[in-house]
């Protein structure tokens, strides 16, 4: 009986131990994340941003999104297809898209996810608005999309007019369909 106690007491130090090593492996690699997100959490009100390089989800053909008063207001959706919260904010977005349909404004989704999977799971969604990912890293430094889902407001020249994080509230959707429709009417 006292073999069978050294065995089980043996194996399950060995069993901690290797538990021991697992933990801090992840907690090394959850700070290693949590050090892009120091100082960095997300755009401000009055940031300004620079222009960006994308691809089109659905015809991979490259686009410029670029702030030189042509357009005078940019809509981002940021969002990850593995975000549920994106998943929720999905159909907010294509309700803002439809209320925006005869406003000038450009309207875009930004996925920031790198695999090539992306192409298929946002032509099966079936979203209302154009898709793309970023072409560099020029995305990533200027808008730092750490935390998704967002709705990025941007007006002619680059300068952030309003950031919404999180699933949108119905409040929050109508201030958006008001700012941009109050904007182009004046």
């Amino acid at each position: 009986m006292k073999t069978f106690w050294r065995i089980f007491f043996f194996t399950a130090i060995i069993c901690l131990s290797f538990e021991v090593i697992l933990l801090s492996r992840q907690n090394r690699e959850l700070k290693s994340r949590l050090k892009l997100f120091v100082g960095n959490v997300a755009i401000r009100e009055g940031d300004k941003v620079q222009g960006f390089k994308a691809f089109s989800c659905l015809n991979g053909q490259e686009i410029n999104f670029v702030y030189d008063g042509k357009v005078p207001h940019t809509l981002l959706f940021v969002f990850s297809m593995s975000c549920g919260a994106c998943e929720r904010n999905l159909a907010n977005w294509s309700e803002i898209t439809d209320s925006l349909l005869t406003k000038p404004c450009r309207v875009a989704g930004i996925c920031i996810d790198l695999n090539d999977d992306i192409i298929n799971d946002v032509s099966i969604i079936g979203m209302n608005y154009p898709v793309y990912i970023p072409a560099d890293t020029v995305f990533t430094h200027s808008y730092k999309p750490y935390l998704t889902p967002q709705t990025i407001l941007i007006d002619a020249k680059g300068r952030i007019q309003h950031v919404w994080t999180g699933v949108l509230e119905k409040g929050q959707k109508d201030q958006i369909i008001t700012a941009l429709t109050q904007t182009a009417t004046s």
